[in-house]
């Protein structure tokens, strides 16, 4: 928490952080307002951090520009443009963008907008960059291009079936012209309306397959559909008890090893202190039993989507 009376320069604590890691100050102002107004140049920011036990520095100035990433001593390479090197430092290294940096790690008073309040895309990148299930967001899309293919793929099977039905036509009414002519050519004629009578039962199955497989493309998008929503439901209510439960076996934990509250330095009742560990163990022996039973129909689902991208391969070998 920084906390300073007015123009003590907190709000430019926050903005040379987040210049320094994102290359944008924190409040709404141009990187240019951030330079010296006595000299104007020469504007460095140096951040440093340990993830693990790799010790990193990052560098970056205005006027001369700069952008160095340190790490355990040694630059990394630079030859990627400028904005490789940026998603570098947040995928790879940081793994939180601006946005999700200044909703988790840092909140200034004066320009925080409440999670909430943002708009239903930026929290769904906050939630899914903080649970790490951004391979959620790439499933929907790889799913939505499948299902586009099928669209294609169906289109093109109706087109089909309205060539088929038109050859079906013609060689109705080639059948026909065959009635109608001269009983000399009686017998040439009985051979070919044989003949067109095969072809027109071979078009008859030919459309009956392409139907057949039309309604079952159609089947296994909508199944398909629904179950990953399910899945990912089921992903995100997991995730949410889990966090509760971790939550309760905290307070749990605290309970029985302590005596006294470390707040006000007064002991607990004894009696209060049992009834809350009754509650807390039932709450958690409720959650985990709630995961497990959450756990068994995530891996239910998955196998119905395992099951559903078996049929898709075997639907489009068949049409081969």
């Amino acid at each position: 928490m920084v906390i300073g009376d007015n123009g003590s320069g907190k709000s430019t604590i926050l903005d040379a952080m987040c210049f320094g890691l994102f290359s944008k100050p924190f409040r709404s102002i141009k990187k240019d307002q951030l330079v010296n107004t006595i000299n104007e140049k020469e504007c460095v920011v140096e951040v440093e951090f340990n993830i693990g036990k790799k010790q990193y520095k990052i560098i970056r100035g205005i006027r001369p520009n700069n952008f160095e990433i340190w790490c355990d001593g040694d630059m990394l390479n630079q030859d990627a443009a400028v904005r490789d090197y940026q998603k570098h430092l947040e995928q790879h290294i940081l793994k939180l963008n601006f946005r999700s940096f200044t909703q988790v790690v840092i909140l200034g008073n004066a320009s925080f907008v409440p999670f909430m309040q943002l708009r239903a895309r930026y929290r769904r990148e906050v939630v899914e960059e903080i649970l790490d299930i951004e391979i959620f967001s790439k499933l929907n899309l790889m799913f939505r291009e499948k299902a586009k293919i099928q669209d294609e793929t169906i289109k093109q099977a109706d087109f089909d079936y309205q060539l088929l039905d038109g050859k079906i036509d013609t060689q109705q009414k080639h059948i026909d012209e065959i009635n109608s002519k001269n009983k000399d050519t009686a017998e040439s004629k009985k051979l070919e309306i044989t003949k067109s009578d095969t072809d027109i039962e071979n078009y008859q199955e030919d459309i009956k397959r392409v139907r057949r497989d039309i309604t079952n493309l159609q089947t296994e998008i909508l199944d398909q559909t629904k179950v990953t929503n399910k899945h990912g439901k089921l992903t995100a209510m997991e995730a949410k008890l889990e966090n509760t439960c971790i939550k309760h076996k905290k307070e749990l934990k605290f309970f029985e090893s302590h005596d006294d509250c470390p707040t006000c330095q007064q002991s607990i009742d004894e009696a209060f202190k049992k009834a809350m560990i009754a509650v807390k163990q039932g709450k958690v022996t409720e959650l985990e039993l709630g995961m497990e039973q959450i756990d068994n129909a995530i891996k239910t689902s998955q196998k119905k989507l395992d099951k559903i991208s078996e049929t898709v391969v075997a639907i489009r070998e068949k049409e081969l």
